[in-house]
């Protein structure tokens, strides 16, 4: 399939071909394999020929908030069509897992406290960004090792709102 994109000043006609969870995309000529490894609603575990990345990602419309490597990105899909990625079910064991503000936003709601015990896909937080509430998830199982934003503070992009941890023993697949 091919979808048109613009990220941030640029235009970028991608050649998307998936084969089970590896997907082949063109740019420019240019042909990188991506095997989506974990995703859920705003994080995505994936590998680019080879190499580990993990974005933080946010969606209104046909706009994509992309957080990844400490860059910011923003994404508009100008052709219009859904492009989807299949929700992988375990995440893998041995990420980082801060999470970060997908975008710039005001902490409206903080669930968790220091110490409190969280499953996979629990609410942590909401953000407000562009008049939408967005709703932060846990990545994994684990417990709340700091909290590192307060209600009504106003984070950018990336930032560290709340470390999780497994706990000792817990193994991931």
């Amino acid at each position: 399939m091919v979808r048109k994109f613009k990220v941030m000043d640029n235009d970028y006609t991608v050649d998307i071909q998936k084969r089970d969870t590896v997907y082949s995309i063109t740019i420019k000529e240019k042909k990188y394999n991506i095997k989506i490894i974990y995703h859920d609603q705003i994080l995505i575990l994936f590998k680019i020929n080879g190499k580990k990345y993990k974005s933080y990602c946010a969606k209104n419309a046909h706009v994509w908030y992309v957080h990844v490597d400490g860059q910011f990105y923003l994404v508009h899909n100008i052709s219009g069509k859904r492009f989807g990625i299949e929700q992988q079910s375990n995440i893998p064991a041995n990420v980082g897992l801060d999470v970060r503000a997908p975008m710039p936003g005001k902490v409206l709601k903080i669930y968790v406290q220091k110490g409190d015990n969280v499953k996979i896909g629990q609410d942590l937080c909401v953000i407000e960004a562009m008049k939408m509430e967005h709703v932060i998830k846990a990545p994994n199982d684990g417990f709340v090792e700091s909290i590192n934003c307060s209600l009504t503070d106003i984070v950018d992009a990336g930032h560290i709102l709340i470390d999780i941890k497994e706990h000792p023993g817990d193994e991931t697949t």
